[in-house]
């Protein structure tokens, strides 16, 4: 556990790989670009991890309906990134907008909306 140059670099590949194979919006960048700037996050390099979560929040945006749980993974973590550079307004923003979307796309006891709203509550403490 904690291996991140080795989780980036099978990120990398199969970013590589997706963006070869599959037109420049597709739904499975938007997942690649997510998973690096997820890791990115873990390695406290916040500005390539912003990068990462805008591209693929960008493109589920463009391809998927705008209340999908996917589309409020984006928010819950460009949330988080802003929260850990001290950015608590914007990342009050950012997880708000992820709780507004599993509130209309998810059930109200679905673990993936608790986990947002406990998030939302940990950010406004702050």
């Amino acid at each position: 556990m904690g291996d991140y140059s080795k989780a980036l670099s099978f990120l990398e590949k199969a970013l590589d790989i997706r963006q070869r194979i599959q037109t420049s919006n597709h739904p499975n960048l938007a997942d690649s670009y997510n998973n690096l700037g997820v890791v990115y996050t873990k390695m406290k390099d916040y500005s390539k991890a912003l990068s990462f979560l805008k591209k693929g929040r960008e493109i589920r945006q463009q391809m998927q309906h705008p209340d999908q749980p996917k589309l409020g993974d984006s928010y819950n973590n460009i949330a988080w990134v802003h929260y850990k550079m001290g950015k608590h307004p914007e990342a009050v923003k950012y997880q708000k907008r992820a709780v507004e979307i599993g509130e209309v796309s998810l059930p109200p006891n679905h673990p993936r909306l608790v986990f947002w709203k406990q998030k939302l509550k940990t950010i406004e403490v702050k």
